[in-house]
């Protein structure tokens, strides 16, 4: 089926709500007014309906604003995720429906969203742009379960990685679905220290609890395996809100830095990126989180290649399964695959569901937690310990120009309306980034740990 392909103007918007609106039949809550079209959820049920259990699930991120673009691009994946676990019948009777609740990046909107979601009978959160978001959320559900403990909501978490998610703020009904800030980092670091030419290196990072577990990850890091690196810039800038990205570029340049390290995303990598190409910053690499997100490699531009890296759980120059829903996802919505954490995230929860034979949260984590779960490219663990996702790692750079035969795979070989594409250059085993936690999570009573060989044996 060709889907709508989204695009900034507001009547894509609008379409993209009306698809989704299908797939999440039934629901009439107004979503709020993105450029002056309202999306809204409400459609007829399916003819067998009455003879199928619905298994809602609220979808809390941007669908406007100046990360609008982020949240739904990644509504999409998980559109393209869900539709084919639904027609695969693996779940039997049970089918997974998308709920959209556009919160801005706003961690007070964010729990009203919440509040509203759980006043429909919808159990499971779905939420990724935005540690402040995710922490605002991960206590909101502590504390509902705590009032309601015949109604328990499942928090299921794709791409905020502070830290602090899977250690001090962990819980039992808080499950990550991406490797954080540290994992990543490490794998980064990894790389910059067998770069001998790498003497100074600059840090730019948003204005809030993420940017700032970034910072701290890589001083801390850089220092243990390259002592003789020096930090010559170490800046924060206000999430959302920096328009102009060039006096930054030109402290860069001053500093004499070669390399530049950041975990901004969204407009503020786009608009960082951007700055660099239009001021002509030569010589210097970037070591990213997520330049990979759709429009940013278009805004990077050819004077980003051979310079911009990024780590991610899948890059499209790993040809396998993954690599045929990348291509599966450009039909469909003409738009480049990035969140291999979505194809984790949702085979997990269908795996989880099956298993428990049951949509009850308490049922469906306690299955998660300590899941093994076998994919194309390596095997993922969900850790009993703290419920964050063990994966493999992927260091890849953005590279022009025609990609090696079959690499990427045909149908995805470059960033859309670009000649750029990303190369592998390092695969990091699961076991790798398999770092300390210091999560004390309470469960609930008589629980037990689901496998948990990984942990205890490193496997």
């Amino acid at each position: 089926m060709k889907f709508a392909s989204l695009e900034s103007t507001m009547g894509a918007v609008g379409r993209f709500g009306a698809r989704l609106g299908r797939l999440a039949g039934g629901r009439n809550t107004a979503l709020g007014v993105l450029g002056g079209a309202l999306l809204g959820l409400s459609a007829l049920a399916p003819a067998h309906a009455a003879a199928t259990k619905t298994i809602r699930i609220a979808f809390i991120d941007p669908l406007s604003g100046p990360f609008g673009s982020v949240g739904i691009i990644d509504a999409k994946g998980f559109e393209f995720m869900i539709d084919k676990i639904n027609k695969s019948g693996e779940l039997g009777d049970y089918k997974l429906k998308l709920v959209l609740f556009d919160n801005k990046v706003n961690p007070a909107i964010s729990q009203v969203d919440a509040e509203k979601a759980a006043d429909e009978g919808i159990r499971y959160i779905l939420q990724g742009n935005g540690s402040n978001v995710a922490f605002a959320l991960a206590n909101w559900v502590k504390k509902h379960n705590k009032l309601h403990p015949d109604a328990k909501m499942l928090y299921l978490n794709y791409a905020a990685i502070d830290p602090g998610l899977s250690n001090s703020d962990c819980g039992f009904y808080h499950f990550n679905f991406d490797a954080n800030v540290n994992m990543k980092m490490a794998g980064l670091v990894s790389y910059i220290a067998k770069q001998k030419d790498i003497k100074k290196v600059f840090l730019i990072n948003m204005d809030y609890s993420f940017g700032h577990s970034v910072a701290n990850a890589a001083k801390i890091m850089l220092k243990a395996e390259r002592p003789d690196i020096q930090i010559v810039g170490d800046m924060f800038t206000p999430i959302g809100q920096t328009k102009d990205y060039t006096p930054f570029i030109y402290k860069i340049k001053q500093s004499g830095a070669q390399a530049v390290v950041t975990g901004n995303w969204g407009a503020d990598m786009s608009l960082l990126a951007k700055a660099a190409g239009q001021a002509g910053l030569q010589g210097v690499q970037f070591y990213t989180f997520y330049a990979g997100i759709p429009g940013t490699p278009q805004a990077i531009g050819d004077a980003g290649a051979g310079r911009v890296m990024q780590i991610t759980p899948w890059v499209g120059s790993v040809k396998s399964a993954e690599s045929e829903d990348a291509t599966a996802f450009q039909k469909a919505y003409d738009d480049n695959w990035y969140y291999g954490s979505q194809l984790y995230l949702t085979g997990m929860l269908a795996k989880a569901i099956k298993e428990a034979g049951s949509a009850d949260p308490t049922q469906v984590a306690l299955h998660l937690e300590g899941m093994h779960y076998q994919t194309p490219v390596g095997d993922v663990y969900m850790r009993a310990d703290n419920n964050a996702i063990v994966m493999p790692m992927y260091l890849s750079m953005l590279e022009k120009g025609t990609p090696p035969a079959g690499t990427p795979p045909a149908g995805t070989p470059t960033q859309k309306g670009t000649d750029l594409y990303w190369k592998m250059v390092k695969r990091i085993p699961a076991i790798k980034m398999m770092l300390p936690t210091s999560c004390q999570m309470v469960r609930p009573a008589g629980a037990v740990l689901a496998n948990a060989y990984f942990n205890n044996t490193g496997k």
